[in-house]
């Protein structure tokens, strides 16, 4: 019987995610490696989701919220790898506490950054108002193209607290930002539910796909699954869970050249079903999915 994570990932609470992240990551240089490919493949994301409403522009501006955890760490690395490819991006960075409140790795990936991005820590008792006028000040007369939300993950509980919860409330207010993107799950999203998150366009889950994204009438935007080798070879930590997600390795058979010799009827047949002549949309992207 073939394994199940050799083509889909389970969806886990995030309760389950930790727990299961801690048994893969033993130390701190795996917690890195990590967070790196997180980064990594959240900056590719946003590229990708990016080029949606126009071609990325080589001054690029973008608007990172970073927490004190490792949601903070992988923005701040996906700002790292923003400015390897576009050296003239604009970022402003805000901080939602002292360098010294950091997590080790959270520090490490700010390190990385330092000096080529505008860094702002924010005040315990900043008002909604008073980041709200921040933004703009920031902004001045354009716009962020991008923001990254790393201000809470999936260990938060609870609704957040100030300043967080006045600085979620003042990027939702705030209209002058195209693209708004999740680290993991949005800031204020947990198991619990909230009744303040950020307002986000993209999610990006990284390495294991969240319960709390899938599981709510909450719109979260569209979800967009990182895989990290969480699940390589570990049919041993078979999840309790009916609800998975499918891998792009699922596919990987119909990448693979067909021979210049085979017959289109080896391949099988489809029959489709169109209910109206009028409306035949559904009909005709079906089969236009089967030819491609």
């Amino acid at each position: 019987m073939m394994d199940v994570f050799s083509f889909a990932h389970p969806i886990l609470t995030s309760s389950s995610a930790k727990a299961h992240e801690s048994s893969l990551l033993e130390d701190e240089a795996d917690e890195w490696k990590a967070m790196s490919a997180a980064g990594a493949g959240i900056a590719k994301a946003l590229l990708l989701d990016y080029s949606e409403i126009r071609p990325a522009p080589e001054n690029i501006r973008i608007l990172a919220l970073v927490g004190k955890g490792h949601n903070g760490g992988d923005a701040l690395i996906a700002c790292h790898e923003l400015l390897a490819i576009y050296p003239r991006a604009k970022i402003s960075i805000l901080l939602t506490t002292d360098r010294d409140a950091m997590r080790p790795l959270t520090l490490r990936a700010l390190d990385q950054v330092e000096g080529r991005v505008e860094a702002h820590t924010i005040p315990d008792d900043a008002s909604k108002d008073a980041l709200v006028g921040l933004l703009e000040d920031l902004a001045g007369r354009k716009i962020f193209d991008i923001c990254i939300d790393g201000l809470l993950g999936m260990s938060s509980s609870g609704a957040p607290r100030e300043p967080i919860s006045n600085l979620i409330a003042a990027v939702n207010e705030f209209k002058g930002i195209d693209l708004r993107a999740a680290v993991d799950l949005p800031s204020g999203v947990n198991d619990a539910g909230s009744h303040l998150f950020l307002r986000t366009d993209f999610c990006y889950c990284t390495g294991i796909p969240k319960h709390s994204v899938f599981h709510s009438h909450v719109p979260y935007g569209r979800v967009r699954y990182l895989d990290l080798g969480f699940f390589d070879g570990s049919s041993s930590t078979q999840a309790e869970t009916r609800a998975y997600v499918l891998t792009s390795s699922t596919l990987d058979s119909l990448r693979r050249l067909r021979a210049a010799s085979v017959d289109k009827r080896k391949f099988g047949h489809l029959y489709v079903v169109g209910g109206s002549a009028f409306m035949p949309g559904a009909l005709l992207m079906s089969v236009q999915a089967a030819v491609r």
